[in-house]
């Protein structure tokens, strides 16, 4: 993992319009609606998740199928399908990182929180450690780019660049999942792949759930 891009390194240099297009509200992503009322009980053997299965992936205004495996984080307890060009990696106690396999400097640290904690006073400490680099705008959630995150409890973004002069869009988001509270923050350099590569985050992180 390239170290050059994490946040001690990184210089503000403001919002552009480029980066914003990295999260425009997808619309043809929908979540199904039960037309029935479900009784709470545990999951039969038939029940439980596939090993691997096809997820839909929105790329340059189309849905792809692409086939993804059921993956596990060995210290946090969640699970989630990975597609076949992306990795997960334990980065320190309590954080995990997806990265491209593609390109490296393209990932998203995913973080459990603690049950306890208050998602309010956590924004305004991350808001603090993000104000660092500079000016932080804070995005509504129902805009981003895929439904099953649009009932985030915050999100917001910054840019930076690093001694080389590549510029990133950093983006946080902070959602609730089956109880349990998370914090994804994504790493979007601004190259031409990114268009690529950043819709497989949002499929995969899509499908995320505590694990059984």
């Amino acid at each position: 993992m390239k170290k050059s891009l994490l946040i001690p390194t990184l210089v503000f240099i403001g919002i552009s319009l480029t980066a914003c297009s990295y999260w425009p509200k997808d619309s043809s992503v929908s979540i199904p609606k039960s037309s029935k009322v479900n009784v709470e009980s545990k999951p039969s053997p038939a029940q439980k998740k596939a090993k691997s299965k096809e997820i839909e992936v929105f790329v340059e205004g189309n849905t792809e199928m692409h086939q993804a495996v059921l993956t596990k984080s060995q210290q946090s307890g969640y699970e989630f399908y990975i597609l076949d060009k992306y990795r997960l990696a334990a980065e320190e106690p309590g954080k995990d990182i997806i990265y491209s396999k593609q390109d490296d400097s393209f990932f998203v640290k995913i973080e459990k929180l603690d049950k306890n904690t208050d998602l309010q006073k956590y924004k305004t400490e991350q808001l603090k450690s993000f104000k660092q680099l500079g000016q932080v705008t804070e995005i509504e959630p129902s805009t981003l780019f895929h439904k099953n995150f649009q009932n985030s409890s915050f999100s917001f973004i910054t840019e930076s660049i690093d001694s080389s002069g590549l510029k990133t869009s950093i983006l946080q988001v902070a959602k609730t999942v089956s109880n349990e509270k998370f914090a994804f923050t994504f790493y979007m350099p601004l190259k031409e792949i990114a268009e690529g590569i950043t819709p497989g985050f949002w499929a995969m992180l899509a499908t995320l759930d505590i694990a059984e």
